[in-house]
This record gives structure tokens, sequence and C-alpha cells, in this order.
């Protein structure tokens, strides 16, 4: 189907799927189909296959009269974006007293298309050798298998790390944080601060940060302090997973 201008000329749009030739079918009162522009809603198109688009324009009066254009489409799905409440990413960023419990959370993380696939989780923790965050050779020390790991308590002094990998669908994302043990008292406080999905602050933008403590002791005894230290990151997209540290500021 047509319309035309106030000039007498037609307009239509087709989208072919050139793995076996199918014509996607073209809702006009959705795309505008039949107009100069076309509209393709969310989804329209599945991922992972390429599209070849015509546009055909005519005069009404003279078929003969015509033109088109042809462009070829690829649609590709959205990288998943791990968000994780909990660690740091840093090998020393979070400080723990042995015995005292934590949590780790990647139920925040997110889809930017937004499908319909349920979110699936794997955790898995490592015992690193040293503070540079490098995990090989490092002792597995479990793993968890949904969007919170509730109650992590290692039960020796040292660095952690705790990879999880967030999957829906064919798409999965990895992310790293880490967990420094330490000697101390039994009764220490927990500590987190709610994560910045992406973990990305624009220079002229405010950032706004939120600490969450969980401590038996009295709000009269108990302190509290934020401090700031400037690190750089080298991500490592290695079998291992890990994140370099370099102390920008010592």
């Amino acid at each position: 189907p047509t319309c035309t201008n106030d000039q007498g000329y037609g307009f239509l749009w087709r989208i072919v799927d050139t793995s076996d030739g199918s014509q996607i079918a073209l809702e006009e009162s959705t795309t505008k189909s039949n107009t100069r522009q076309l509209f393709l809603p969310p989804r329209t198109l599945p991922e992972g296959r390429t599209y070849a688009i015509r546009f055909d324009t005519f005069s009404k009066g003279n078929p003969a009269i015509a033109a088109s254009a042809n462009v070829i489409l690829f649609v590709k799905a959205s990288p998943l974006e791990p968000v994780v409440e909990g660690g740091s990413l840093v090998p020393d960023g979070v400080v723990f007293a042995l015995g005292v419990a934590f949590t780790l959370d990647a139920s925040k993380s997110i889809d930017p298309d937004e499908e319909s696939n349920p979110w699936s989780y794997q955790w898995e923790c490592l015992k690193t050798v040293d503070a540079t965050g490098d995990t090989t050779g490092a002792l597995s020390c479990g793993s968890h298998y949904a969007a919170a790991w509730s109650n992590v308590a290692p039960v020796s002094v040292g660095y952690y790390a705790f990879r999880v990998t967030v999957s829906k669908g064919a798409r999965s994302a990895t992310a790293t944080r880490y967990v420094h043990v330490v000697s101390g008292a039994a009764n220490s406080p927990s500590v987190s601060i709610a994560p910045i999905p992406g973990g990305v602050v624009n220079a002229g933008s405010r950032a706004r940060l939120s600490a969450t403590v969980t401590s038996s002791a009295s709000s009269e005894t108990r302190t509290m302090a934020w401090t700031a230290k400037r690190y750089v990151l080298v991500s490592h997209w290695s079998p291992c997973d890990r994140v370099g540290v370099v102390n920008a500021d010592p």
C-alpha cells in the first residue's frame, strides 16, 4: 500500500531478512512505512541478523518515473551491564574483620534491551596470592548461583576476588569485586557503598555516594568518615579477568 504527497508521489519501505529471504511485515500505523521516514519500534527486527532495507518512490501518475535506494543493516544486541553492590573495584578498597559477614549483590544489573528473558547469576570466590588483583594461582573458595551472595565470611585473612557472571539468553557479562579480610574484633562493623551503574561519572556532574553501615555499636560510639584516593585502573581482558591497580596518589 502507498500514499501520495501533494506532488503525487508514492512511498514504500520494505525489509528483507538476508539469511532466508523472508520479508518483514511492517504495520503502517506504527512504522509509517508508506511515508518518507520509517519508524521501527524496539525489537521489530530480531537481533543477530542482517537486513536489506529498500525505499521506493514513484510518481502516481506515471509509474515509469521511479527511484529506489537500499541499505544493509545488522542488528546487534546491547551488552549487559553488571552492577554489583558490595566489595570494591580495587583489592584494598573494602576491608572486613575476620568473621564479619558481608553481602555481594548483582540484582541491579542492567539490560539496555530490556528483553523478557530471565536473569541468571554465577558467583565464584577466589583467594588471591597478593594485593595486585591477579587471580593467577588463586585458590577457589566457593561458588554461588543467585543474584545476591549473602553472609559471605571467609575463614582466613587475605585478599579475595569475587567474580560474577550475569547472563540473559545468549548474552553474558562478567564483573569482579575485591574484599580484603584482616584480623579484627568479632563485633567489627561491615560497610558497603551503593554502586554507580557503569562506574562512571561525567566530569561536570555531581557524584552522590551512599554507604550502608551494619554495626552492633551504639550510635554514640560509632564514627564515620569519607576519604578519597585516586587510582588508575588497567583492565586485563584475559581468562583470569583481573584488574591491575596503580596507586596514583602514594
